[in-house]
């Protein structure tokens, strides 16, 4: 050592010296260049030298190393684990005698080197000193476990790369079994505690992953096995506790789960002085209330366990533990019929359910007759859930008894909700739903079987549950077969939205293979199949788990393969349809008789409904079901062991096949009748599926009849699609009716109730209600009492009317208004006079409109607003109030209507009630239009654009979007400008309204001149006289007269037809008394005197003006005025 540096290393404290050692260790990786190599024995023992827990060194036909000295254990683990470099002596003094003087520590190895040999005959042959190094010879023949610990831990790494986790775990295994202990657990140096923490941390994580791999192979005793040495390793690690409860849980020891617990916060207590944290805490209370419930529910039934899908199974717990850090997921497991996709969703939630979480199950069925919300109705009463639906608020609760009547008996003083009236409140009922379903506060997965028969309102409210609540820890299992989502069905929807907001997971099934196949079928039989069976069993099932179920259960129950003439519509092999058809035929009688009353039935089936629509009594009844139960036929569904529904709708298919047809219609009937017995809402829930097994049993008047209480039912929970296809139904079965009278009377009854959701989902003026509401008026004039016959009027009269059909609107009404004196009509006066307003509004005759509206104002009351909204949809106080302002404007009663229109709003405003809100807005922004006021205009109609969006009220939006258009345009005037206008213009006119549309084409008319396209506004104008005079609708002919001069009078065409434009408008304004008009068209002839070099006729512009007693401040005044006082 030089001088210096000697004279340094004197100087330094022994602990920093020992540092400086311990950091100049050579890289174990990197040998040095100085190494001394010793030449190879001829003959060599090999020895084998243990360092995890007790020190060992034994050398085949070799004495014992026989040496019980710590520091001489310590150095030849030292010099074995850097084996790779050769280590200086002064490294190993430091290392070794930290506290000593250098020649102190020197002296000391020497002693040290000179006892190993002492010890170790054969030391030479495997460590080399001189006088500078010591080292372990390379080439020696040496066992180390842990060099074997590394390598079986690098060998399970490349294993994980490749995908093969059972060489992975085998790889695990043996390093998990060569780590006996600690690293020379009876070493305290300073130098070994890194290393020795480095390979522990190696156990840990290998011992936990044993775990996971076993625990995704659902061997739960294995996985045990596993974390309980985990956590013999480190007993203060949650995450290893939380894994012990869980896997004690999963392997149906409850109380061996409650007492890890137990164990790690006692741990926890006297080690560390903390409690357990938040996630063990919630783990713990999870499966303490789980075990608090366990003697309240019926044993699941015993499941075989699942053969295959490892891969996929791996896959659905690793979404799960995405779920639980906040991220929402959608899972669909796609396969065809059979091939194992509920066994294996429900394979996660038995396996969730050990553990706490919360799980509910449902399911959708091909089966006619299903309402819609059905699954979620499914998941709201099952047991999982039901509990936690009272802390609800009541405004929420409410809400809820939509699809739960039950609540309003079950909860005290529940008040039933509001009618529905509009499309945009069934957001307030997604909403309840969500907090519902999500009321219990924790994790929750949700499963939901046979996607592809979903109904679409859950498929919607699904996407609005996967948005809502960011906290929310959610998880939605679905299965559906591939082949029966086409292209326009409705789930994919549902599917693009969640795969645009990264919440989608798609898990395809394939066939198991020959292997997996042939387990299936051990399972069964209780013992292995011989390789032919195998082989044949594999070729004829294809792979499919439940076409290989059904062949092995056949072949057990010595059930002869034959031909039947089952006439099912299947897409079933014929082979597996012999099979299923021949293994029901050898039921005894009474069960065979049962499968086809249940098949009838068509899904899950109550004991009460089956023992009502068959001919067996109690005790050969339960001997049925039992028998169908013992041949997996049948499963049980709920907790309380009373419905039950077909192990596979395979099964249920084949059995409906075998029911011959006369057989059929009788039971059909005879289901109906026991579903209609049902007592309390039950005949509501179930009203749709009554109506179809009465359609089926040839009994149309009940159908009909059940048909329209279902499409009320529907529109309880705004699924108006589904009434809208529940009435046509209804419709076709009324008209099978043999009685005259009855038939027009039921056919009325449905069509009146076909309007309302038509209009709700489509718009005031969908072309889908002229034919129902023109049958109605028909129908009613011939078996309608007088409330029939009004509303059915009423109803037709605002379809024209929006329709812009004004004459016959208000020839309807009138109609209405002479028949009040009948009994009964007179809730429809507001409705008729309004309608009779609006049209003398549009039709230019101002003044006549306003005794109508006074009318309409007296017979208005607001307690009937819910009556109204529910009938027509809108409030009428606010609609006539509107619609009046407009005749007050034209007659330049300006200000007045500026009150009347605040008024409507105030009205709308005081019965919260959306759709009124934006009618009102609407009114007030076309008003603003009329007075030219650009910037008003745009702030109303934005109010009326947002709330139309929010609650999907599509005519008005397209009426608030025109007028944002038109107003944006007007004051940054442009060709995108044009484009919008012309966009806004094709939207309105899909709404089938035509309404207005001389404003709107006058307004796009005004945008093109402004944009020097004069000709396409001059042929806007043509369309918009052209459309005036087939409609009636003369409001705004001099506006458009004068619009056109102006046109005219850009383009430098023929002033005289310019000046004949603008005098027509005047004459007009004159006589229709449009006093506004009147001014704003005398404005354009003075302008255009004066573009010819004329003086302008100030007592032309001076004579209408002089007439307005109010409303000075809108901008045709103002500018009148400065033109008179120039």
């Amino acid at each position: 050592m030089p001088l210096a540096r000697a004279w340094l290393w004197d100087r330094q404290h022994p602990r920093e010296r020992f540092r400086s050692a311990h950091r100049t260790l050579p890289n174990r990786s990197s040998p040095s260049p100085c190494a001394v190599l010793r030449p190879s024995m001829t003959s060599q023992t090999r020895y084998s030298v243990s360092l995890f827990g007790e020190f060992q060194l034994d050398g085949a036909d070799a004495p014992r190393f026989n040496a019980n000295s710590p520091r001489l254990q310590a150095l030849l683990a030292c010099l074995v684990l850097h084996r790779d470099a050769p280590q200086t002596r002064q490294q190993l003094a430091v290392l070794f005698w930290p506290d000593s003087s250098q020649a102190q520590a020197r002296n000391a190895l020497r002693q040290l080197l000179f006892q190993l040999r002492k010890a170790w005959p054969e030391a030479d042959q495997f460590v080399h000193a001189d006088a500078q190094t010591v080292r372990w010879l390379p080439d020696s023949a040496l066992d180390l476990d842990v060099a074997q610990f590394q390598s079986a831990l690098a060998a399970a790494a490349r294993a994980a790369r490749h995908g093969d986790p059972g060489a992975e775990e085998e790889s695990l295994t043996h390093a998990a079994h060569l780590y006996r202990g600690d690293l020379l657990a009876n070493c305290y140096d300073e130098w070994i505690h890194a290393e020795r923490e480095r390979l522990r941390e190696q156990c840990i994580a290998a011992l936990a992953r044993l775990g996971q791999l076993s625990e995704d192979r659902r061997d739960y005793a294995k996985a045990l096995k596993y974390t309980q040495q985990l956590q013999r390793l480190d007993p203060c690690r949650e995450p290893t506790c939380m894994a012990l409860m869980r896997l004690h849980a999963l392997n149906h020891d409850h109380a061996s789960a409650m007492r890890a617990y137990q164990t790690c916060v006692e741990t926890l207590a006297r080690e560390l002085g903390v409690l357990p944290g938040e996630p063990m805490r919630e783990a713990y209370a999870r499966l303490a209330g789980q075990g608090a419930s366990m003697q309240r529910q019926r044993p699941r039934e015993a499941m075989l366990p699942m053969i295959g899908r490892h891969g996929e199974w791996r896959r659905l717990l690793e979404v799960w533990q995405r779920t639980q850090l906040g991220d929402k997921q959608f899972v669909l497991i796609l396969g065809e019929a059979g091939i194992g996709k509920s066994r294996l969703a429900e394979e996660l939630l038995v396996h969730l359910s050990e553990q706490g979480i919360t799980v509910a199950h449902s399911r959708a069925y091909a089966a006619e007759g299903q309402l819609a919300f059905a699954p979620v109705t499914g998941w709201l009463r099952s047991a999982a859930l039901s509990g936690a639906i009272g802390k609800l608020d009541r405004l929420w609760l409410s809400e809820v008894t939509r699809l739960l009547p039950e609540l309003l008996t079950q909860q005290s003083g529940l008040s039933p909700p509001s009618p529905l009236t509009e499309y945009w409140q069934r957001q307030r009922f997604f909403e309840a739903l969500a907090r519902a379903v999500l009321a219990q506060g924790g994790p929750l997965l949700l499963l939901l079987d046979d996607l592809q028969w979903c109904d679409g309102e859950t498929l919607e409210w699904l996407r609005f549950l996967m948005r809502f609540d960011a906290t929310a820890r959610v998880m939605v299992v679905a299965t559906a077969r591939p082949e029966e989502i086409m292209p326009r069905h409705a789930a994919n929807r549902l599917l693009d939205a969640l795969r645009r907001d990264d919440q989608f997971v798609e898990i395809p099934l394939g066939s198991l293979d020959a292997a997996e196949t042939a387990k299936i079928a051990a399972q069964i039989l209780d013992r292995p199949l011989a390789d032919t069976e195998a082989t044949r069993l594999f070729e004829e099932s294809e792979g499919n788990p439940l076409f290989a179920v059904e062949m092995t259960r056949a072949r057990s129950d010595t059930v002869p393969v034959g031909n039947t003439q089952g006439g099912m519509a299947s897409k079933l092999p014929p082979k597996v349809y012999t099979i299923i058809s021949n293994r029901l035929a050898q039921l005894p009688s009474e069960a065979r008789d049962m499968v086809g009353v249940a098949a009838i039935i068509g899904r899950a089936f109550t004991t009460d409904i089956l023992a009502q629509a068959s001919d067996l009594d109690e005790d050969a009844l339960a001997g049925a079901l039992d028998e169908l139960w013992q041949r997996r036929i049948v499963r049980q569904t709920d907790s309380g062991g009373l419905a039950f529904d077909f192990s596979h709708d395979k099964i249920r298919d084949v059995a409906y096949a075998e029911v011959s047809p006369l057989q059929r219609r009788r039971l059909h009937l005879r289901v109906a009748r026991a579903l209609e017995r049902a007592p309390g809402e039950a005949p509501d829930a179930a009203s749709a599926q009554i109506a179809w097994h009465y359609e089926q049993a040839g009994q149309p008047a009940q159908a009909a009849a059940f048909y329209r209480r279902a499409a009320g039912v529907a529109q309880r929970v705004y699924a108006y699609d589904d009434a809208m296809a529940l009435l046509t139904r209804g419709l076709v079965q009324a008209e099978q009716i043999a009685d005259p009278h009855e038939r027009a009377s039921q056919s009325l009854a449905l069509q009146l109730d076909l309007a309302p959701p038509i209009r709700i989902a489509r718009g005031w003026a969908a072309p889908e209600l002229d034919a129902p509401l023109r049958r109605a008026v028909e129908l009613s004039r011939l078996v309608g009492d007088s409330n029939q016959q009004a509303r059915a009027q009423v109803s037709l009269s605002f379809f024209l009317a929006v329709r812009a059909e004004l004459a016959q609107a208000r020839s309807l009404s009138e109609e209405v208004l002479a028949g009040m004196g009948k009994p009964g009509s007179g809730t429809y006066s507001v409705m008729a006079w309004t309608s009779i307003m609006g049209s003398l509004v549009q039709q230019g005759d101002w003044l006549a409109a306003e005794p109508a509206y006074q009318r309409a104002h007296a017979a208005y009351d607001e307690a009937q607003h819910a009556e109204h909204a529910s009938l027509m949809g809108g409030n009428f106080g606010v609609l006539a109030a509107a619609w009046s302002a407009h005749a007050l404007w034209f007659r330049g009663l300006a200000d007045q209507a500026l009150q009347r229109g605040h008024e409507a709003l105030e009205i709308a405003n005081r019965v919260a009630h959306p759709f009124s809100r934006a009618l009102a807005l609407s009114y007030l922004a076309t008003q603003h239009a009329l007075r030219g006021e650009h910037g008003l205009t745009l702030d109303y109609a934005r109010q009326a654009h947002e709330i139309a969006e929010q609650y999907h009220v599509g005519y008005y939006l397209a009426w608030a979007d025109m007028l944002l258009v038109w107003a944006n345009a007007k004051q940054s005037p442009g060709a995108d400008a044009v484009v919008a206008m012309r966009a806004a213009l094709e939207a309105f006119h899909a709404t089938g309204a035509r309404l207005r549309l001389p404003l709107y084409l006058g307004m796009l008319a005004e945008c093109l001149g402004d944009v020097g396209e004069t000709e396409s506004a001059l042929a806007a104008l043509d369309q918009a006289f052209e459309c005036a005079g087939r409609t009636d609708e003369h409001w705004l002919d001099a506006e458009l007269y004068r619009l056109r001069g102006d046109l005219l009078l850009r383009s430098s065409a023929n002033v005289a037809e310019a000046e004949s434009s603008l005098t027509r408008a005047i004459e007009i304004a004159t006589a229709q008394r449009a006093l506004p008009l009147e001014l704003r068209a005398t404005l354009s002839w003075a302008a255009l005197r004066a573009a010819q070099g004329r003086v302008a006729a100030h007592e032309v512009i001076a004579a209408p003006l002089a007439r307005f007693t109010e409303g000075f401040d809108q901008p045709d005044i103002v500018t009148a005025r400065a033109l008179l006082a120039r």
